[in-house]
């Protein structure tokens, strides 16, 4: 699944994949305490 969508297995390790132009996105460094109120507040939009 993750090949579908661009992403490439490292060779030396098969549960690793890497994007490869990765400066196409943002980091994102978030607690998982934000990512449970980011999906809540996306639960309570639906």
């Amino acid at each position: 699944m993750l090949v579908k969508y661009g992403f490439i297995p490292l060779g030396t390790e098969w549960w690793h994949f890497y994007i490869p132009v990765s400066s196409d996105y943002e980091l994102l460094d978030l607690s998982f305490s934000d990512l449970r109120k980011l999906d809540a507040k996306i639960n309570r939009e639906k």
